[in-house]
């Protein structure tokens, strides 16, 4: 009798024992693999980051567009605006010169005076080209950051560059607007001081271009720094990079 509660004392252990490991693994998760999960996850940060940049991307050319736009529509209106200057001051100048009696003074005073807008004029294109291509460069340079900030370099030099570069574009663009409106009246008081007015109007365009010009240098040399500033960063040259040819001025 006693054997046999004995045996079935023995056989139920031994049935809870096998159980309770039974059952403690089917309630227990498997973990997945630690270097899966973590490889997954970088995966992940990788091609949000991706994302992010293209977005990024995208928006700094809408802007450059945008930009691009509002500045072609400012110099319109300041052209227009120097056009209606211009014939309202060759007509005062026709004007003044009624009082000289030498017609062939006449005639090169009025000459010089026309030389003199288109002399400002054909500058004033040249700048603004320059700024264009400037500008297409500076489209190079962010579209370089964000492939370099999207691999997880740091960037963050060359963005403060870029914002400088950008301010000075922008100031040279209020320059060469404003420049695009300035005439330069001759003074026509007698034939004695003609030409030396003449000489004085000359002066004030060039010491007035040379201004414009130096905004225009100014935005360039801030440009380059740009890119050394992204030629500098470790391993920038690993992702897919584009030349970055500065136009001469």
């Amino acid at each position: 009798m006693r054997k046999n509660i004995l045996l079935k004392i023995i056989v139920g252990a031994a049935s809870l024992s096998i159980a309770v490991p039974v059952f403690a693994q089917e309630s227990a998760p498997v973990p997945p693999p630690i270097k899966a999960t973590i490889r997954q996850e970088v995966q992940n940060t990788r091609q949000e980051m991706r994302t992010n940049a293209e977005e990024k991307r995208t928006g700094l050319k809408a802007a450059a567009d945008q930009k691009r736009e509002e500045f072609k529509q400012k110099l319109d209106d300041s052209k227009k605006e120097a056009r209606t200057r211009i014939d309202a001051k060759k007509q005062e100048l026709k004007d003044r010169l009624a009082k000289i009696k030498d017609e062939k003074k006449r005639a090169a005073v009025e000459r010089i005076d026309g030389r003199l807008d288109a002399l400002n004029a054909k500058r004033l294109a040249h700048f603004s080209e320059v700024l264009e291509k400037l500008s297409a460069v500076m489209e190079k340079i962010n579209a370089r950051v964000e492939k370099a900030a999207a691999k997880g370099l740091d960037v963050s030099a060359v963005r403060t560059a870029l914002a400088a570069a950008d301010a000075a574009i922008a100031i040279s663009k209020v320059a060469i607007a404003n420049q695009t409106v300035k005439t330069y009246a001759i003074a026509v008081t007698d034939e004695a001081t003609l030409r030396q007015n003449v000489g004085a109007a000359r002066q004030a365009l060039q010491a007035d271009l040379k201004a414009v010009e130096q905004t225009v240098k100014d935005a360039r040399e801030a440009v380059r720094k740009a890119a050394t500033t992204l030629a500098g960063v470790p391993r920038v040259n690993e992702a897919d990079t584009q030349p970055t040819t500065q136009p001469t001025i």
